[in-house]
């Protein structure tokens, strides 16, 4: 009899240690053990002091290096602290991409489903293997610069072009699918025009046109094709009241700007579906 008991016992505890790692699994934000990070810009030099003041310039760190650290926040933001050879060194978090946990072997995430945003980023080497050429007539730019986007997204663009093309309106796609490296070089470029602290370009990674169902949309009114201009031309207004029918969202708004992290996009859509 105590042979069995003792055998309920254990098996009760086998189940509660079980549970307890379930719970640990769930409740602990995964972010708590997450601090690999690569290394963005092709060459940079980290710092000795926290405040960002002094370099070690015998120290070169290198795109794609992968680098452990912990994340503190200092009077220039959030800074990662973390160690070579046991000295201590910083560098600033833009500078840094977490490195994703969701390297998924499927090809295609789910149309709509996909979660990408500031803080959660796709693998590197994401990319649909849907991927069709756009009609050149929607294209902005010549056809020695295509664009691509997921076959059933380039259906719905074509849909929703056509009937702004009957009532009057012209509307071409500035940017499409962007990959991670192209990407990468558009937001060190965009640091290097507008300071580290930009949010005009999103990190490699975080990037909704990685997905391969977003657009960036403008016309042939020159004005339309600025950061600023196309919410206020006729093509503006006609996407803004009618993408929706389509399956097009608008990303990034005036309302979600501190949720999202980035300023209001009103060229910047992307296919949710019906």
């Amino acid at each position: 009899m105590k042979s069995k008991n003792k055998k309920t016992l254990r098996f009760v505890e086998i189940i509660t240690f079980v549970l307890i790692l379930v719970v640990i699994n769930y409740l602990i934000p995964q972010n708590l053990f997450d601090n690999t990070w690569v290394i963005l810009p092709d060459n940079v030099n980290p710092y000795l002091t926290s405040e960002l003041t002094k370099k070690d310039m015998t120290v070169k760190l290198v795109y794609p290096n992968e680098i452990d650290g912990k994340l503190i926040e200092t009077s220039q933001g959030e800074v990662l602290k973390f160690k070579i050879e046991n000295t201590e060194y910083y560098l600033p978090v833009q500078l840094l991409l977490k490195k994703a946990k969701n390297g998924s072997k499927k090809r295609n995430l789910p149309i709509g489903n996909e979660n990408v945003d500031i803080d959660v980023p796709l693998s590197k080497d994401y990319k649909p293997d849907d991927l069709i050429k756009i009609k050149q007539n929607w294209n902005y730019h010549s056809g020695d610069r295509p664009n691509y986007l997921r076959k059933d997204v380039a259906k719905a663009v074509n849909k929703m072009f056509s009937e702004a093309q009957k009532a009057g309106y012209s509307l071409k796609i500035l940017n499409a699918y962007r990959s991670f490296d192209t990407q990468r070089l558009m937001y060190l470029k965009a640091i290097a025009k507008n300071g580290i602290n930009q949010k005009i370009v999103a990190k490699p990674g975080h990037s909704e046109h990685q997905l391969g169902t977003t657009i960036d949309v403008g016309s042939f009114v020159p004005e339309s094709n600025s950061e600023e201009g196309f919410a206020s031309t006729k093509e503006g207004k006609w996407m803004m009241e009618n993408a929706k029918k389509f399956g097009f969202y608008q990303s990034y708004t005036e309302k979600n700007t501190k949720v999202s992290g980035y300023i209001s996009e009103p060229w910047h859509y992307r296919y949710l579906g019906l």
